[in-house]
């Protein structure tokens, strides 16, 4: 069992899918007992169940056989002449959300000097954003490679894996990332999937095959035009702890997805989940009150825990006598991904979707240690923390930068009665905390300059 979880919790953390067939080979070399009873754990069992072993071993099978070509392509793409004007965008998951969605929209809309293309792995989403006017290809297809060769800005959320990584040496790369991190992340943190990191990086063997087959996990520390985006000079210090860059490549300035509560982008709709939007839209025509559910996932696995301790039918009634609906959520690699099926006020959002064009809506966020609540900040409205398990994510989960308590401009409730009793309050316009998020907001939103002055000022 210590062998599958490794494989599945490994696939997690990579975001791409790993083999079983490496998986054995590196536990059977490098993992002692204590690191295997930490993996096995509700989460790998069921992220196991996402994908058949075959699957996994094909693709690492593939990745070794193709190394020396892709890595033949990255030695070779450094040599062609990048263009200053020409900036490529991805997103991890192969989503059209994020902060390098907005930046895309954004500069398609205000930056006539620069052409943006979108590249991602997702062919439909590519013909939609054709469809639509965007500039945008799929990332093997020969005009994909052509302009993320060319390009000499990349701007992501996760790694260049996002774009086409065997492409990118030469270009500058910025990582806009996807959070204002309340929890420790990357090379900071020491707990839950991400330790898987830190074991891997303390075994030559390992590292070395780590490096060939996924080298992007790597490129903050060997790539010395690798940038990182955060939102204050606050931030910028976590950011070059976590990525281990030096605070020069920290750039300090706004994140782009929070632009969508203040203008309207041409193609924001894109990757919205249109059925919960439109619903979004009827409720606020009528006067209904919108209140979003956004937890995080758990490394353990537990996200389901919330589904036995809250009375859902309870909550629904509350929802009917107060001209309410919650929509709620998940993170795209949690497990809570279903609800009772016979709810009227209560709807689950696609967790592959973008949540930012229906965030503008909310009349209130409940969250837990997810960084959309920093984003929030900025519509100044009420947050409610659900922190049920508090005490079990930061000792089986990870560690956080902030104090928790000092760090949430909230009220923050354990259990479904108080939960209730804080969306009552809500919904009847108690609000005790709107100088708490004054407070934090002029702490965590900082910005010297605009996004886009910062890089081509790199350039």
């Amino acid at each position: 069992m210590g062998v599958l979880a490794f494989t599945g919790t490994f696939n997690h953390a990579c975001l791409d899918s790993l083999s079983c067939f490496c998986s054995i080979f590196i536990n059977a070399l490098v993992l002692d007992n204590p690191f295997v009873r930490v993996l096995d754990n509700p989460f790998v069992r069921w992220f196991l169940s996402c994908k058949p072993l075959g699957h996994r071993i094909l693709s690492v099978l593939r990745r070794l056989i193709l190394s020396p070509f892709l890595w033949g392509m990255y030695f070779l793409s450094g040599f062609v002449r990048r263009d200053r004007n020409l900036w490529v965008f991805g997103n991890c998951h192969s989503n059209f959300s994020d902060n390098s969605k907005y930046l895309y929209l954004y500069v398609n809309k205000h930056v006539p000097g620069v052409r943006a293309v979108w590249i991602s792995s997702n062919k439909e989403l590519v013909r939609v954003l054709r469809q639509k006017g965007f500039e945008a290809y799929y990332k093997w297809s020969i005009g994909g490679m052509v302009v993320a060769t060319r390009a000499g800005v990349w701007f992501f959320t996760c790694s260049s894996e996002d774009i086409n990584c065997w492409l990118s040496n030469g270009a500058l790369l910025v990582n806009l990332w996807h959070g204002i991190p309340l929890k420790k992340i990357e090379y900071d943190a020491k707990k839950g999937i991400s330790l898987l990191f830190v074991l891997l990086r303390k075994h030559t063997l390992t590292r070395v095959l780590h490096h060939i087959l996924y080298p992007m996990v790597y490129e903050s520390v060997r790539y010395p035009k690798y940038y990182v985006l955060a939102t204050s000079p606050d931030l910028s210090k976590f950011f070059s702890s976590a990525f281990r860059v030096p605070p020069s490549r920290v750039i300090v300035s706004e994140y782009p997805r929070c632009k969508v509560f203040f203008e309207d982008l041409p193609g924001q709709i894109i990757g919205v989940d249109r059925g919960i939007y439109d619903l979004v839209s009827s409720a606020k025509n009528s006067g209904t009150r919108v209140i979003v559910y956004a937890p995080t996932f758990r490394d353990d696995g537990s996200d389901e825990r919330v589904l036995r301790m809250v009375d859902w039918h309870d909550l629904d009634e509350l929802l009917e006598r107060e001209n309410a609906v919650l929509l709620i959520k998940p993170h795209v690699f949690s497990s809570l991904q279903k609800i009772p099926g016979d709810l009227h006020r209560i709807h689950l959002v696609n967790p592959r979707s973008d949540l930012y064009p229906i965030l503008k809506h909310a009349d209130a966020l409940i969250t837990d240690y997810s960084s959309i609540y920093f984003d929030f900040l900025l519509l100044d409205r009420p947050i409610v923390f659900f922190c049920y398990d508090l005490e079990d994510y930061l000792s089986r989960n990870r560690d956080m930068y902030f104090d928790y308590d000092s760090a949430t401009p909230g009220p923050k409730v354990r259990t479904y009665e108080e939960l209730k009793q804080a969306i009552i309050d809500v919904l009847r316009g108690r609000d005790e905390y709107a100088e708490a998020r004054r407070k934090l907001r002029s702490r965590i939103f900082a910005p010297k300059k605009e996004l886009v002055d910062s890089v081509q000022e790199l350039l």
